[in-house]
């Protein structure tokens, strides 16, 4: 089946839908940097008609024809990218995996090929009913639908299917977050509540793509650090940003055996063509101690010097680096997917 329409109105719908499932507001020049990015990956891995195609160059008003498999594999490759799904497993798959592997479960002889493919069409059937029928106890009864695999499934199965416009299940909907704030803003978004630093999304999209940390806004690290160690459990201070003295974060937790901790953080969003040197490293270890701190430490998305290293290490417990895979090993440990 293709798609025909104008290929303003198909970025667009395209955009708008990615919005609503990933909860991230894309403008259109980041959604198609997105597709380009996926291209060979379609061409290798998706079997589409006639080839895949740049679909989305070109002039807005021209008519376009797009094979629908195309569409699909763009809209769950774009999810994928931002963090808001793991895989670019389509809902038929998802719907034949479950049915391979539930097929015993229901008195379906997995070896039977067309008696599985039978259970995947009834699985399918039931995952697109209309949710809003007026009385959907008078259909008949599935035998998984209180499988909490098939919950699940129904779940995902929303959020991957491309002619479903709802909001995912799984989060209570509160708009979309523009990704662009993430490169461009010093704000702490407005989505986030109160104990928050960082959103959920942001998250998200890090751990996907952890190349563009060292690309975000200076000021978004800093919440990011700060993020990590409100959900640690410390009561968390974000300094004002600028002539903040060298400390970003103060962070604090009281152990009932040793007494408070206070760690006095210093963020530093470098390229990955920079490095924290040894003589910035000292001064930060000046007003540890100036601060009467339990430990200081220095986050950055770059690494340090080996003699900035060097000078951590033989204080170590009390000043600590914390360099680029450990940043990226918090964003794996916070993210949702």
């Amino acid at each position: 089946m293709r798609i025909v329409n104008k290929r303003g109105v198909m970025i667009d719908s395209l955009i708008e839908l990615v919005g609503i499932k990933a909860g991230v507001a894309l403008d259109e020049d980041r959604l198609t940097a997105i597709l380009e990015s996926g291209f060979d990956q379609k061409a290798q891995n998706a079997f589409i008609l006639g080839g895949p195609q740049h679909w989305w160059q070109g002039d807005r008003d021209e008519m376009v024809f797009v094979r629908a498999e195309e569409i699909e594999f763009d809209f769950l490759f774009a999810l994928r990218y931002l963090g808001a799904i793991p895989d670019l497993q389509d809902t038929t798959r998802m719907t034949a995996e479950f049915a391979r592997n539930h097929a015993s479960d229901y008195n379906v002889d997995p070896r039977n090929l067309a008696a599985v493919y039978q259970l995947a069409m009834k699985v399918q059937v039931e995952l697109l009913r209309d949710s809003n029928e007026e009385d959907p106890g008078s259909r008949e009864r599935v035998p998984f639908a209180d499988d909490p695999d098939f919950v699940k499934l129904k779940r995902e199965f929303a959020r991957r299917d491309i002619m479903n416009f709802d909001p995912p299940e799984d989060r209570e909907w509160d708009g979309k977050i523009p990704l662009n704030d993430l490169f461009e803003s010093e704000a702490i978004p407005a989505s986030t509540t109160g104990e928050s630093y960082f959103d959920q999304r942001f998250i998200d999209y890090l751990a996907a793509q952890p190349q563009d940390l060292t690309s975000i806004k200076w000021r978004q690290f800093e919440y990011l650090t700060a993020e990590y160690f409100k959900r640690n459990g410390y009561d968390v201070t974000v300094g004002r940003g600028r002539k903040d003295g060298g400390v970003d974060i103060f962070a604090t937790k009281l152990n009932e055996i040793v007494g408070p901790d206070l760690v006095v953080i210093q963020c530093r969003r470098y390229g990955d063509d920079q490095t924290v040197g040894v003589e910035g490293v000292k001064a930060f270890w000046a007003t540890v101690n100036d601060a009467g701190a339990t430990r200081g430490l220095i986050a950055t998305t770059s690494r340090l010097t080996r003699g900035a290293r060097s000078y951590c290490n033989a204080r170590r417990y009390r000043l600590t680096p914390i360099e680029g895979d450990s940043v990226n090993n918090w964003l794996r440990e916070m993210a949702n997917s």
